[in-house]
């Protein structure tokens, strides 16, 4: 009796607030071991993968193979991962579709105009924060004679080196962003910059580095380089550009609007889900981590709405059972 008079407030509670109706697909179960299976398969197999592709000799200028490793494998999965969610949108195939985190109508079929402008902003802050910022940031590898982090195809990672640096990385990632996107958030300086990034309410996966060139370096490059930097020769470039292709994928998949079940991030203790980062572009605030709500939860700043549209979702999920 107690629960289900509970039941009935996290349902009132929700409608009351006008937050996003949840969507649920049925088969999380499955999803959890396919993103298990991945996980698993990812650690094995990508060391394995690196010793057949990584050359055995390196061209001379070790920092400008560092260099370009970097900046081409950021630009490219960038790339080819927003064309797999350009075709997952403009396709709607219902078996993806099960999947969308809200109701509301993609921006381009909202308002044709509206979102032309929109595009066009974009694509212009995408070509100044991928060729020009990424770029200048970049050189820092040629002030150094030396690169700070291994190359060589005899220090490749082996699977138990990967995954600690790899959980070392995030950690360091979503601490820094945590608190750099917090700042962003301060009412003086979110008009100047962090204001851009938030023209998107229901977000989309290119909205995820339509961002101020300074929240760019200092709100999303800094704190993915930051781990790097603290490991220097400890770390090998290959574990680094497999680190940014992780990155990628996951901040395209928290601007995705999608919730798919078999996210192998999901695996990962106080997950930071699809619906908790749109949530934070729902509302302006609170749900300020990357990969993690740690320090959301910590730092009680998760936002009050979300944790009425969790409480429903799972209200739901129980009772779709």
């Amino acid at each position: 009796m107690i629960d289900s008079l509970k039941d009935s407030k996290i349902v009132e509670s929700a409608k009351d607030s006008k937050i996003t109706e949840p969507i649920l697909y049925k088969r999380k179960g499955i999803g959890k071991i396919v993103g298990f299976i991945i996980v698993i398969l990812f650690f094995y197999l990508t060391p394995i993968v690196g010793r057949k592709l990584w050359p055995k000799k390196l061209h001379e200028n070790l920092r400008l193979f560092n260099y370009l490793t970097v900046m081409i494998t950021h630009q490219s999965i960038f790339l080819f991962w927003n064309l797999i969610y350009y075709f997952i949108y403009t396709l709607e195939i219902p078996f993806f579709e099960r999947y969308r985190i809200h109701n509301e109508e993609w921006p381009w079929k909202k308002n044709k105009e509206e979102w032309y402008i929109l595009l066009k902003e974009t694509l212009f802050y995408l070509f100044i924060n991928q060729f020009v910022v990424s770029t200048l940031a970049g050189l820092i590898i040629f002030i150094r004679k030396t690169p700070i982090i291994k190359l060589e195809y005899e220090n490749l990672p082996k699977s138990f080196e990967l995954f600690w640096q790899i959980i070392f990385l995030i950690l360091c990632e979503d601490f820094l962003f945590y608190w750099s996107h917090r700042i962003l958030h301060i009412k003086q300086i979110y008009p100047y910059i962090h204001k851009i990034h938030h023209k998107y309410t229901n977000v989309i996966g290119i909205a995820s580095e339509n961002a101020h060139p300074i929240e760019f370096l200092f709100g999303n490059a800094l704190p993915t380089s930051a781990g790097v930097i603290i490991l220097g020769s400890k770390i090998h470039l290959f574990t680094n550009l497999l680190w940014i292709i992780l990155r990628i994928i996951k901040t395209t998949e928290a601007h995705s609007g999608y919730d798919f079940s078999w996210s192998p991030f999901s695996l990962f203790p106080f997950f930071s889900s699809s619906d908790f980062h749109n949530f934070h572009h729902l509302k302006y605030k609170g749900n300020y981590g990357s990969f993690l709500t740690i320090w959301d939860t910590v730092c009680d700043t998760i936002n009050k709405d979300y944790k009425l549209f969790r409480d429903k979702k799972n209200y739901l999920e129980k009772k779709n059972k």
